[in-house]
């Protein structure tokens, strides 16, 4: 190896930090080329971990590494939401981490990276792209450390009716009702803004009725008037009963029987 790639792949090495993915995109901002990324397979500094994506020989990449690797690009924006997001801001006790889902989010049309959506995290992604908000909430997401790196994830009041856009199909009643009861310090002015934004009638009536069975003070400065809630019937479960404030059938008597 020349001295000049020898110092490359030197910096290239200091800088990237464990656990990572990067991309060809990346690797050629850096002005790393496909023949040097080709040299630097062959001699070993570098694995495949899919078409177009590489980690570190003898290190082990993380899904947070995956999706920091995602986020280095400015569209689309791929994010952890709903159930993995209140998970990581301690929001959910039910199974340990390693057993659950990933949850991402992006807007519509997005595909998830071949390369990420085939590598075994350890864990099942479930990928949804939707246009359940704007993309101008900025203020909805916060930077969740994960060592020697930060990645975005959802708030945790955008996370809630991300989740609730899952119901029943992904997630159930039950374990949305009990998270909404850990959900006792959310942001009015955030939680008024995304439900006025929110695209999702079925996430916006279940978020209301949870929000007033967990008797949350912040329930009482949600500004009703200013949210579209639609009309007619959302059936939310089978065989449930409806609420008539909402418009939603719930569960009798806790006992939830899913489509």
């Amino acid at each position: 190896m020349d001295q000049t790639r020898g110092a490359k792949i030197n910096q290239l090495m200091q800088a990237w930090p464990n656990g990572t993915i990067k991309n060809s995109e990346e690797l050629a901002k850096l002005e790393i080329n496909t023949s040097l990324v080709q040299g630097y397979l062959e001699q070993g500094w570098l694995v495949s971990v899919g078409r177009g994506a590489y980690a570190k020989s003898h290190d082990t990449p993380t899904w947070f590494g995956g999706l920091h690797s995602l986020q280095q690009k400015d569209k689309p924006f791929i994010h952890a939401g709903g159930r993995t997001a209140l998970e990581l801001q301690g929001y959910t006790h039910y199974v340990s981490a390693q057993e659950r889902e990933i949850f991402l989010f992006a807007p519509p049309k997005t595909k998830l990276a071949a390369w990420f959506a085939k590598y075994d995290w350890g864990q099942k992604v479930i990928f949804t792209s939707t246009s359940l908000f704007p993309d101008s909430l900025s203020d909805s997401f916060t930077e969740h450390d994960a060592g020697a790196f930060t990645v975005k994830i959802s708030s945790p009041e955008r996370a809630i009716l991300e989740l609730l856009h899952h119901v029943p199909q992904k997630v159930s009643f039950d374990e949305a009702l009990q998270l909404m009861q850990g959900l006792g310090t959310l942001r009015p002015t955030l939680i008024q803004a995304l439900l006025e934004q929110c695209n999702s009638i079925k996430a916006k009536r279940l978020f209301l009725y949870l929000a007033r069975e967990s008797g949350h003070r912040w329930f009482s400065r949600i500004k009703r008037d200013s949210i579209q809630l639609g009309s007619g019937k959302r059936k939310i479960v089978k065989n449930g009963t409806l609420d008539k404030e909402f418009n939603i059938t719930v569960p009798k008597n806790n006992e939830e029987e899913l489509f």
